[in-house]
Formats: structure tokens, C-alpha cells, sequence
């Protein structure tokens, strides 16, 4: 069984279900709200999660333990929210008939329910201040150097107070850029938020304009809340909204030109993606790629000539080419047929708190383990600096010694 709950979670109860006849041990393991981190006296944590990622990721880990352990039951539950000083905030309970792979489940459940569960924590201090744990990691990282963020998911739109954690994130000296990627379902009710909170750009997935391809695509509805998330955006003053569109050979080729159009009649940068082997199905092959060169000459055929655009920042992993008439401008990332490893300088933080130094890499680092255990900055920034000096030069989709990773796009944040 496993849960997220508002509720004060009660031992008591799940003690007694994981106690069936065919049971000789339970153990029981309680994560509570300690009062003190490192220096600084704490009154409450606050608790939130991407709900269905998190639930589907707690339902993975139970069934993996009851592979991996002959256990009669086994009970996972994690509180949502605000918990008090000395109030549960986690509850592991398993039951076996001997007491060896109860402790041994129950030590791992927990171990690795820290680690890959999305639930983020956020510190109320005595002193008035709050903390989220995303804030004092971008805190680090900043004064190393880093000073764009782009906050993305899963969905980050689901996340709980997210224009408060933006205007946090803002008043840290030294960030420069503070974006958002979002597929924009939600984004018509909070466009005004983000951007008085300081957001500075958007990033918008739209893949097609036709409903139905849109739900296959998506699988859900709601092309039009998109369409209505691009005009409120442009209603709210984002200036800076770019439209990303993945590229699938045999399956996206006609929405191509539709796309640019609708994207230039509203001032706004199209870019398309090629497909890479994050996707969640695992169906990705090289000949469903739909290079970016393919799509620029369908669009050079189409709607005219096309010319490089200045290039400010030859990091960013879009290349920009604006039409020659003046009528616009649309990008294309191409990281299959084009590999730009280079000069790629980015990190990524997911939603587990582990950092990555690649999309690709197959390895991570974990960073909320720092953050929960009263850590110092110091020992924070040593982790970046070991996850940056262990980056591989490429990618090397097209080795064949290249291993696909693990986790999807969604899982890992683009």
C-alpha cells in the first residue's frame, strides 16, 4: 500500500495491517521534524509533491521490494503539507516472516524512497524565514557561476505556491535569467503571476495544431487551454516566449509549416527538437529522426529563404536562423544530427533532487541527501564541482556502446 496524505500519519494503524498471521516481524521506520538544521532553529517543514509521479514512483518501489524480499506486507506513506516539530512526516512498515528481510526492506524503502521520490521539502524557520530546498541550491550555485535557471518537470504549472518559489528564486543576487518550460494547460490561469513574480521568459511545448494529433501526441486533451496559455502569456508582457515542437520523421512532417505560421503571426520564435531517446515508451530509433536540416528546407521551400541568425551565446543549444523577408525567426535543436556537447554548459537539477551533467548520463548525484542532513554550502559546491569535472565530451548516441538512460525526458527535465 502506498499513500500521500494531508492527515497526521498514525503508526498505530499501519503497524497493525502490516501485523497478519503469516508475519513473524514488523519493522517500522518514522522520519519526524527535527527543531534544529545545522545552525539554524526550525518551526515547521512544509511538504509538496508532483502527485502522480510521486505516487507512481512509490508504487514502483513497493513492488520492486516485494521482489526483492519475501515480505507479507508492505505500507508506504508520505505526508503532504505542513508538519509540525516531532510530527511524522514519512512512515515506512514492512512485515516478513523473519525479521532480516523486514530490516533490510525497510532500510532500503527508505533510503531510496529519499532519494528517487519527487517531494520537495520546504523550511519554516523561527526567525520568520521559509527555504525551499531548490532555493538554497540555486543559492550555491549561483555565485559558482551559474546565472540563468529555466525551471521545468514534469509539469512545473502543478507545483503548489510555484509564483512564490519564482519571487524567491528572483532575489538571488547574480541570476540573471530565470525562465520556465511548461506544455501550457495550465499556464492561462498563472501567466500574470509568473510574471509579476519576475519570471523572465517562457518556454511553450506545441507540437501540432490539430486536436487530434494532439492527443495522440500528449496523450490528453486540451489543445485550446494551450492555445489560450500562448495569449495570456502574451497579455500578461513575457516577451520572451518561445514555442518548442518536437520533430518525428513520418509523423510531424505537416505540422511543420503550420506551425511556423501560426508562431509569426504572433511574434513569437518556433523551434523544432529532434527526437531523442528519452521518451518514455522507449520506441525511439535513428530513422524516426527528423533532422533539423530536413525541416529548414522544407521551410526555405515553403515560406522562403532563410539566413543564420546573430548568435549571442554559443552555448545555447538552438541555433536561430531569421527569414530573409524580415517576416520572422524559428530555431532548431538538433542534438542527434548535430551534437552541440561542446560547448554545452549546462546542469540539471531533477525533481529528486539529484544532479545531472548531462540528459544522457546514466549517473547522478545526490544533492537532497546534503540538503536534509544539515550539509554545509561548501560540501553542496564540491558536489557540483565533481559532477561538472565528470562529464563525458559527447553524448554518443551514434556509439554503439552508447546505453539509452534509465529515466525519461519527463523524469529528468529538459
Amino acid at each position: 500500500m502506498i499513500a500521500l496524505t494531508h492527515e497526521p500519519i498514525e503508526l498505530e494503524p499501519l503497524v497493525a495491517e502490516a501485523s497478519q498471521p503469516a508475519a513473524g516481524a514488523v519493522v517500522a521506520f518514522v522520519g519526524i521534524t527535527r527543531a534544529v538544521t545545522g545552525d539554524k532553529h526550525t518551526d515547521r517543514l512544509a511538504y509538496e509533491a508532483y502527485e502522480q509521479m510521486a505516487e507512481a514512483k512509490l508504487a514502483e518501489l513497493e513492488a520492486s521490494a516485494r521482489k526483492r524480499w519475501p515480505l507479507v506486507e508492505c505500507l508506504l506513506v508520505h505526508r503532504l503539507g505542513e508538519v509540525p516539530i516531532t510530527q511524522a512526516s514519512v512512515a515506512v512498515v514492512v512485515s516478513s516472516a523473519h525479521r532480516r528481510a523486514s530490516f533490510e526492506a525497510a532500510e532500503w524503502l527508505i533510503d531510496t524512497l529519499k532519494q528517487d521520490v519527487p517531494i520537495w521539502k520546504q523550511e519554516h524557520y523561527q526567525n520568520g524565514e521559509t527555504e525551499w530546498e531548490i532555493t538554497r541550491f540555486v543559492g550555491v550555485v549561483v555565485p559558482m557561476g551559474v546565472n540563468r535557471i529555466r525551471i521545468t518537470g514534469g509539469e512545473p504549472l502543478v507545483r503548489a505556491e510555484l509564483p512564490k518559489l519564482i519571487a524567491m528564486l528572483r532575489t538571488i543576487g547574480g541570476l540573471e535569467d530565470l525562465a520556465l518550460t511548461t506544455n501550457g494547460m495550465l499556464l492561462g490561469e498563472q501567466a500574470q503571476a509568473l510574471k509579476a513574480a519576475g519570471l523572465d521568459r517562457l518556454n511553450i511545448s506545441l507540437d501540432t495544431l490539430d486536436e487530434a494529433k494532439f492527443e495522440r501526441i500528449t496523450r490528453r486533451q486540451g489543445l485550446d487551454k494551450v492555445l489560450d496559455g500562448i495569449d495570456a502569456a502574451q497579455r500578461a508582457g513575457f516577451e520572451s516566449i518561445r514555442l518548442n515542437a518536437l520533430a518525428i520523421r513520418d509523423e510531424t512532417e505537416d505540422e511543420v509549416v503550420p506551425l511556423v505560421e501560426f508562431a509569426r503571426a504572433r511574434g513569437l520564435v518556433m523551434r523544432f527538437i529532434e527526437f531523442m531517446p528519452l521518451d518514455a515508451d522507449a520506441t525511439w530509433q535513428h530513422d524516426r529522426v527528423l533532422t533539423g536540416a530536413a525541416i529548414r528546407a522544407m521551410l526555405e521551400r515553403e515560406l522562403g529563404s532563410l539566413e543564420p541568425a546573430e548568435r549571442n551565446d554559443t552555448s545555447q543549444p538552438a541555433v536561430d536562423y531569421d527569414f530573409t523577408d524580415g517576416s520572422g525567426r524559428v530555431g532548431f535543436i538538433n542534438p542527434v544530427s548535430e551534437p552541440f556537447c561542446g560547448a554545452c554548459d549546462r546542469l540539471r537539477l531533477t525533481a529528486e533532487g539529484q544532479v545531472r551533467n548531462c540528459l544522457f548520463s546514466t549517473t547522478e548525484s545526490d544533492a537532497r541527501e546534503l540538503l536534509r542532513s544539515g550539509a554545509s554550502d561548501a560540501a553542496i559546491e564540491q558536489l557540483v564541482r565533481d559532477s561538472i569535472a565528470a562529464k563525458k565530451p559527447g553524448h554518443g548516441i551514434d556509439d554503439q556502446t552508447f546505453l539509452r538512460p534509465q529515466r525519461a525526458m519527463y523524469q529528468i527535465g529538459g
